[in-house]
């Protein structure tokens, strides 16, 4: 019988479909037929959590949920980050379980020193190689395709859906039970939570083109539930999708009104950490360095800043707008 505290932790959302909060990530659990008494099931995991006591503590809520036994088909990962893979290893050792992961993905999966890499811009330094931002490699048995259905019981499919903009080919999964005409999409790292928009304002982003086009799609994804990898769950979306374009555009006009001096990206990190009450350390400058690279990149793309190279520095000026003032 499971305790009252691990139920407490466990939120039943659909048939066959639950959700848990390990560490700070929300993950997955999904069966393959509904769930009845003395039958083992046979059960994926969306998402594996930070590290190996994450996947520890997943184990140990399947086996508290399915007192009759479970085999693990798999864990479908929604995209590479360190957080979202980190009990990949320890599960795949213990149950021999697959690792489901699009191909833009499944190479940092498979070498995940690259995540690190990224963010770094080259080989990283040790104080952003620990378990925080290098997994455990683990072994890609299935590369995703946005077409692959998978048939459950009881006329319910689980289906891939693109969240391109966060990291490389981040994909949502989607269960949809035609019986009970009842719809859950796990959304990963497309989206975040208010307390995590409210807490950090800048989240990492790898395309911001994408993620803005991403979060546009989301709100016309009809769901009974919306399940972000880091925030409360949702029966309604588009306050969410709002805050977080906010979050966003605002990040863009906080840039564009520093550069009108011009600056280094070093001196524009300074700035916007300045301006948003950020005392960077070591993982945060990295990350939001990357972010804001990413971000000086697209509005580059848009012809709202320019570069130059002085003195052997990279220097960013916003592009001043037409003088309308006495056009018609």
């Amino acid at each position: 019988m499971i305790n009252q505290e691990k139920k407490n932790r466990i939120r039943y959302l659909a048939n066959g479909v639950y959700t848990a909060t390990v560490g700070t990530t929300n993950i997955g659990i999904i069966t393959a037929e509904i769930p009845v008494p003395e039958t083992p099931q046979n059960v994926y995991l969306v998402d594996s959590g930070a590290d190996a006591e994450a996947g520890k503590e997943i184990y140990g809520l399947l086996s508290d949920l399915f007192p009759d036994g479970f085999t693990l088909q798999a864990v479908i990962c929604t995209h590479s980050n360190s957080d979202h893979i980190g009990g990949n290893a320890l599960l795949q050792k213990k149950t021999g379980c697959g690792i489901w992961a699009t191909a833009g993905e499944s190479g940092s999966i498979t070498y995940p020193l690259l995540q690190a890499a990224l963010i770094w811009g080259g080989f990283p330094f040790q104080e952003i190689t620990g378990p925080v931002y290098v997994a455990e490699t683990s072994t890609v048995t299935r590369i995703i395709n946005f077409s692959d259905q998978i048939r459950l019981s009881r006329n319910r499919i689980l289906s891939f859906i693109p969240l391109p903009g966060h990291y490389f080919e981040m994909c949502g999964i989607r269960i949809t039970d035609e019986q009970d005409n009842k719809t859950v999409m796990f959304l990963g790292d497309s989206i975040f939570g208010r307390d995590m928009i409210k807490k950090y304002w800048i989240p990492f982003i790898f395309d911001v083109e994408k993620f803005k086009q991403t979060l546009n799609n989301i709100a016309e994804f009809p769901a009974d539930f919306y399940v972000p990898s880091h925030g409360n769950v949702v029966t309604e979306i588009d306050a969410l999708v709002e805050l977080n374009l906010i979050a966003v555009l605002e990040t863009e006009a906080s840039i564009i009104a520093a550069l009108k001096q011009e600056k280094t990206a070093e001196e524009l990190l300074q700035y916007i950490a300045d301006l948003n009450n950020i005392t960077l350390r070591d993982g945060q400058y990295a990350l939001i360095g990357s972010t804001l690279r990413s971000y000086l990149s697209h509005l580059h793309t848009q012809g709202k800043i320019t570069h130059f190279i002085r003195h052997n520095k990279m220097f960013w000026k916003s592009i001043p707008l037409p003088d309308t003032s006495s056009g018609r």
